[in-house]
């Protein structure tokens, strides 16, 4: 099992713009705005992930646990779909992944953490997927 402990909500995509990672904003900015947050989170994984080889034993399974920022509820889709599909494009990129289809990744699970008003993130764990 692997585990990213602090996978930001936010990311900064200039000096002074920093986005939320979720689907209602993702669908209103323009490609090369979301292309600098993915870009961005990349980066940030990079540096978590130094040392880290190829995963292997597929299929996986990824289980996120979201941190909010406030106690507000929010849909955990929202913020899920956007995270889970810059996570897996990251992990590509990276060479840790081969490929973010159902071949490598059988499933993926959001789960509510709570509040962190101080770091909001997320946090995955990359399990073996067991097939019922």
């Amino acid at each position: 099992m692997l585990i990213i402990d602090n996978i930001p909500l936010s990311v900064r995509v200039s000096k002074n713009k920093q986005i939320a990672l979720n689907l209602n904003v993702y669908r209103n900015l323009h490609y090369q705005v979301n292309n600098k947050a993915k870009h961005a989170l990349t980066d940030i994984m990079r540096n978590e992930l130094v040392g880290c080889g190829l995963i292997q034993d597929f299929p996986l399974k990824f289980v996120y646990t979201i941190y909010r920022k406030t106690h507000r509820a929010v849909d955990l889709m929202n913020i899920g779909s956007v995270l889970d599909k810059f996570v897996c494009d990251a992990l590509v990129q990276m060479r840790l992944l081969p490929d973010d289809n159902t071949k490598y990744i059988a499933g993926v699970e959001f789960i509510d953490g709570g509040v962190d008003k101080q770091n909001p993130h997320a946090k995955l764990e990359i399990r073996k997927y067991e097939r019922m």
